[in-house]
């Protein structure tokens, strides 16, 4: 089997409680979301909020919720995921780049900051 050859480099957690996601976030070296569809990207923000390093497929939705806060590899394309994630674990220097950027990013997307844009939007067809 595939996952037992990983060994406990990867970490297959089923469901988790708040809490110890979170702690599973900041404990990862790298988040890594190989998606072909999203609809908005929650695990990114999540993950970034931790301030783990994160690698995403180059989905468009992904691209606008992480920004500069994540690196971005071609969707399908597992040798450029590869590429991507050996490059990040080798890069003590690029992943804490990208940790404080997240961290940064994340804090964007509060339900303060979405309720002010839904406010927003609903007073401009009003």
């Amino acid at each position: 089997r595939r996952a037992d050859a990983l060994g406990d480099r990867v970490v297959f957690a089923g469901a988790v409680a708040a809490d110890r996601l979170r702690a599973l976030y900041r404990g990862a070296d790298v988040f890594a979301l190989p998606s072909r569809h999203e609809g908005f990207g929650l695990p990114v923000v999540e993950a970034a909020a931790q301030g783990t390093a994160v690698l995403a497929s180059d989905l468009p939705v992904l691209q606008e919720v992480a920004g500069d806060a994540a690196v971005f590899a071609p969707v399908g394309d597992a040798v450029a995921w590869a590429d991507v994630l050996g490059a990040l674990l080798r890069d003590d220097g690029a992943r804490a780049t990208l940790g404080a950027a997240g961290i940064a990013r994340a804090a964007e997307f509060t339900w303060e900051a979405s309720g002010r844009a839904h406010l927003e939007v609903y007073r401009s067809v009003t």
